[in-house]
């Protein structure tokens, strides 16, 4: 069997997740610019293959000038477009010692989640992490569901 034309599948976090992240990271650091219109929008090169269905807008990085071509609405000024713009190049972590640092600390809350999880608790809040049967199969949740919606398949 020729193979030379079959690409390799590669695993990657999730990009909705990273994105979600993304976005609570500027409103935390932009929190006095309370009019900002947040817009995820995830794009990936021609060559990957999506499948996936969601509200978030996931596209092709040739559909990206037109998708931002969409949003015409301007809910900022020019000066804030300036200040939000040198906010966000004070906080680039362009210092490599720096970014070492942030990649350690990084790499550090995630051991901690996965030492929580194998400890049976839950990393969000705490509590308890019980098996559960669902619609594809076990999984283990937190038992302050519904407060907690934390789950991880087993």
């Amino acid at each position: 069997m020729d193979t030379s034309n079959l690409q390799a599948k590669k695993k990657f976090f999730n990009p909705i997740r990273q994105n979600y992240g993304h976005i609570q990271a500027l409103k935390q650091n932009l929190q006095e610019y309370q009019e900002l219109n947040y817009v995820p929008i995830i794009v990936f090169s021609i060559d990957a293959d999506l499948k996936v269905k969601t509200n978030t807008k996931v596209i092709y990085s040739v559909e990206l000038l037109k998708t931002i071509k969409g949003f015409t609405a301007e809910t900022i000024t020019d000066q804030q477009k300036e200040e939000i713009y040198s906010k966000l190049l004070d906080l680039n972590v362009s210092d490599k010692e720096a970014r070492t640092q942030h990649v350690e600390g990084i790499h550090k809350k995630k051991a901690e989640v996965a030492n929580r999880i194998g400890s049976n608790s839950c990393p969000k809040c705490g509590g308890e992490l019980i098996t559960r049967k669902g619609k594809y199969g076990d999984f283990r949740g937190c038992k302050n569901y519904p407060k907690c919606r934390f789950t991880i398949t087993n």
